[in-house]
């Protein structure tokens, strides 16, 4: 047996069209007046969040299972668990199982509180929504851990492109000295950006000040010695791999002068 998983809003014009799936015969029909008969073997489903613009017709044909996301067993924890051991038994590099679920049961929640309380979303979130974001950003930072993206050599990368590098000491003053990165250490500070811009990108303006300070103080309170700076604010700060340590994103972006008749 095959399932055909729909996760989304339903839209009023594409929900109709599928009446005619949900009946007994299951018949497609499409818009060039082609039939597809989909077979007994295939159950469809659908996970959505309301039934806001779907007709009678459409709920008639369905057998619907509501559940509120409080009632879920864990909430979000199963899926962030789940997420983290697939890595582990996959041997992904450097994953650190143990440690990845110490943080985030430290986290979490009073964030995702925080958020629900105080703040408000360009996009309306569910919590398990932010959390998958989450492990998503960490993993492709654990996958890109060994890449030479620190920004030390834009200087070279910009004379390439035919111009000039301007006002690099303004720009250097934030380099960290070369040092050996311990992999504990530099796991917590992936951890920290991915939990910067997932559960805080999708902040609005209005509520990103006082997110910012919420923020910054869950990271000291639970990463003590990740050296996580204290100014300014922390959308502002990028992972220095090789000196393992925070520098401004600007660190990766020198002053530059473009000459177009260089040759």
């Amino acid at each position: 047996r095959h399932w055909i998983c729909f996760d989304g809003p339903v839209d009023a014009i594409w929900i109709e069209n599928m009446n005619t799936v949900l009946d007994d015969n299951k018949l497609l029909c499409l818009v060039n007046g082609e039939r597809i008969k989909i077979p007994d073997t295939i159950s469809i489903m659908f996970e959505v969040q309301d039934l806001r613009v779907a007709s009678p017709a459409t709920v008639s044909r369905c057998g619907m299972v509501y559940m509120e996301p409080y009632y879920l067993d864990g909430g979000w924890f199963p899926l962030a668990k789940s997420f983290s051991e697939d890595l582990a038994k996959q041997n992904f590099p450097r994953w650190n199982h143990d440690r990845f679920v110490e943080v985030l049961k430290q986290i979490i929640n009073p964030t995702v509180e925080f958020i629900r309380k105080e703040c408000s979303e360009y996009i309306v979130t569910l919590d398990s929504q932010l959390v998958m974001s989450l492990c998503k950003l960490m993993q492709a930072y654990i996958h890109n851990w060994s890449e030479e993206d620190d920004g030390d050599n834009v200087e070279t990368e910009a004379e390439a492109l035919g111009g000039e590098v301007v006002n690099i000491g303004r720009r250097r003053i934030s380099k960290p000295s070369a040092t050996t990165a311990d992999d504990r250490s530099l796991f917590d500070k992936f951890f920290i950006m991915s939990y910067i811009w997932s559960l805080g990108g999708n902040i609005a303006d209005a509520s990103r000040q006082k997110m910012d300070a919420f923020m910054q103080g869950q990271i000291h309170k639970v990463f003590p010695d990740s050296k996580f700076p204290s100014q300014g604010s922390c959308y502002t700060y990028v992972v220095h791999k090789g000196g393992n340590t925070f520098v401004p994103w600007d660190y990766k972006v020198p002053d530059f002068r473009y000459f177009a008749n260089k040759a």
